[in-house]
């Protein structure tokens, strides 16, 4: 992955113009400014020379101690970005020598040092590199989390590069775990909402480079051809070899799964072409294995390919690279078993064997070496005459073993695709059932809820009527004693019905919500919530005319609708000044509820179903009851002046 601001970019730029070749003549010299009287800023310099001195010598331990030293020095400035420079060489050392998680530790350290008073370009450096340390510990969530604390100081700067870098990053994380959707969501976003001149081409390299995996993972060979081809347009601006290289790189291994091997030779090509301009001989060495292997399943091409390996095996040995060599002595070993000359073909695998021994090689890759050095002698023992008998033996055993393997690997793939569809299945079976639960859960919740709000009233209600009818020190008259039993038979018979009604609708909530519409008589329906709630309206003395059509036909679901009407005439009784009217007219489809109180809007209803704080009394759980009943019977909730009234809710049927 191609990070910025890494942390060995930063020293490798210092160590380009320090001569450290004459460096083992000054560190005693360096070494006396830490021990004299010289600034702090002076000893922090010394100390981050000597650092960087012994670091080139691989003397870790050294460089560690006067890394910290520089470090000690530094924060004495209050130098922010002398005290970054040192932290960091520090986390480059801990890096460089493989402690991954205490170079996280000394970057939070600095972010955490005395003397800082704001967030700082520096900040967001140090949260980025411990997003790259992250990510090569595989902690993708960490990474994540450091990228976006970084991205956000950098917005605030306004350093919108080094934003859209991050958001490359980002996008390249999400590839790592599978999450290919969202890079490309990402990164078609920054490219629309970034100026031109805000992403250079060099930063456009990344992008396209980025999109051209992320589509090619989500199986759109189609789009990934096309941002390898912007990628590599935007390194030809650049005119940067090493960008060139990368872009042809990734063009050849997409060619590759292809099959158009003409365009993967040029592919190649161009990457050879680019790496020996560049002057890089690791880019060198992989072009000529690169094209080794398109000659390689070329018919006839194999002495093509061997000479390529060759050529990739002498830049593996000039650069002493030990996986480089022995990959390239394999190359050849199969190259020369496939033309024929088995004695060649021992040799370089021997020499590859010899390489890592001690290390690298495995067990199976040791017998096969013994193997192969076992037939080699047997074979130089037997008579001249037999040797071309011996090698078409060869040669069959040869194919059996690679056809075994071929079938040892389909077995295993399809073993692997197997499990993985099981998996699936399993998940997706899971997930269902983690649905289903949470649904459940909302609908007990939404049940206990409504359960509290409308009955608690009228049980409040009956309550008082008994706790009055009880009390011995009020007289009462034959006809109050006879108003008190009526009005709490009524207060009854509403508690009643209030019940039958809410665990009928429960039931609807145990069906998940399903309303059953037939044809309701409007007038009827409304007259009866008018009685459930008649000794509110009593207490207020208030008159409600319902002016509701004789025979008034409505669709819809009738328990549903009684819930939304009698909490919409609850809050209306609510609101209303004592003694004044509630009218319920329904005109084009319409059923207004319309009284004198104070004016409640359709900004307040919508804040009261947000769930937001409100200090307006007829906010609460009715509307949000309303709310939800009226979205699931297609029934529109509006809230307005009426006619005459000072505020109206009005029930909107579907024509």
């Amino acid at each position: 992955m191609k990070q910025f601001y890494a942390l060995s970019t930063v020293w490798g730029i210092l160590l380009a113009f320090l001569p450290l070749r004459t460096m083992a003549q000054d560190t005693t010299a360096w070494q006396k400014v830490i021990a004299g009287q010289y600034s702090p800023a002076q000893k922090a310099a010394a100390g981050e020379k000597l650092a960087l001195y012994f670091q080139q010598q691989k003397q870790f331990d050294r460089a560690f101690e006067w890394a910290q030293k520089s470090i000690q020095a530094a924060r004495q400035t209050q130098n922010d970005s002398l005290i970054f420079r040192q932290y960091s060489l520090l986390s480059t050392l801990q890096e460089e020598t493989g402690d991954m998680e205490e170079a996280i530790v000394t970057l939070n350290q600095y972010l955490m040092s005395a003397g800082k008073r704001r967030k700082s370009e520096n900040d967001a450096n140090a949260l980025n590199n411990i997003g790259v340390l992250y990510g090569k510990l595989n902690d993708y969530a960490r990474q994540t989390e450091y990228y976006i604390r970084a991205q956000k100081i950098y917005e605030v700067l306004g350093r919108s590069i080094q934003a859209s870098k991050v958001t490359v990053n980002l996008a390249q994380v999400y590839v790592n775990i599978g999450n290919s959707q969202e890079a490309i969501r990402n990164l078609r976003s920054l490219l629309e909402n970034t100026k031109d001149k805000a992403l250079n081409d060099a930063a456009r390299c990344n992008i396209y480079s980025t999109l051209a995996t992320a589509y090619l993972v989500t199986k759109k060979p189609d789009s990934a051809f096309y941002f390898s081809g912007l990628e590599i347009a935007a390194a030809k601006r650049t005119d940067n070899p090493n960008l060139l290289f990368n872009a042809w790189q990734k063009r050849s291994s997409f060619l590759l799964q292809s099959g158009d091997m003409n365009a993967v030779k040029l592919a190649n090509d161009s990457m050879l072409y680019y790496a020996q301009k560049s002057g890089n001989l690791s880019k060198e060495g992989i072009s000529y294995s690169n094209l080794g292997m398109y000659y390689a399943f070329l018919p006839g091409g194999m002495p093509q390919a061997r000479d390529y390996f060759e050529k990739a095996l002498a830049i593996g040995q000039q650069m002493n690279d030990l996986k480089f060599r022995v990959n390239s002595l394999n190359n050849l070993a199969a190259a020369y078993a496939a033309l024929g000359e088995h004695a060649q073909a021992y040799g370089f695998q021997e020499k590859a064997y010899q390489l890592l021994k001690d290390s690298l090689i495995t067990n199976a890759g040791q017998e096969k070496v013994a193997e192969m050095q076992a037939r080699f002698q047997a074979e130089k023992k037997e008579a001249r005459i037999k040797l071309l008998d011996e090698k078409n033996k060869l040669q069959k055993r040869t194919t059996y073993f690679l056809v075994a393997v071929l079938g040892l690997f389909a077995v295993l793939c399809f073993s692997l695709y197997r499990n993985m569809k099981n998996k699936q299945r399993t998940n997706q079976k899971l997930n269902t059932l983690n649905r289903s639960l949470e649904e459940a859960n909302q609908t007990k919740a939404k049940l206990f809820s409504i359960l509290s709000h409308d009955l608690r009233s009228p049980i409040s209600q009956v309550y008082q009527f008994l706790r009055l009818q009880q009390m011995e020190n009020v007289p009462l008259s034959q006809e109050q004693k006879q108003s008190l039993n009526h009005k709490i038979q009524t207060a009854t018979s509403s508690l009643l019905e209030t019940m039958e009604d809410l665990l009928l609708w429960s039931k609807t909530q145990l069906d998940q919500f399903e309303p059953k519409e037939n044809k309701v008589i409007l007038r009827e329906l409304v007259a009866e919530c008018i009685r459930l709630l008649q000794l509110n309206i009593e207490a207020k003395e208030l008159n409600v005319i319902n002016q509701i059509p004789e025979q008034t036909l409505v669709q819809t679901d009738a328990y549903f609708l009684r819930t939304i009407i009698r909490n919409l005439l609850q809050n209306a009784i609510k609101a209303a000044p004592d003694k004044s009217s509630v009218t319920i007219v329904f005109e084009n489809n319409i059923l207004s509820i319309e009284n004198d109180g104070q004016p409640f809007t359709q900004a307040d209803y919508e804040q009261a179903i947000s769930n937001n704080a409100s200090q307006n009394p007829l906010s609460g759980l009715g509307l949000k009851l309303v709310a939800e009943l009226s979205g699931r019977t297609g029934i529109g909730i509006q809230f307005d002046k009426g006619r005459t009234a000072a505020t109206a809710a009005h029930i909107v049927f579907r024509a």
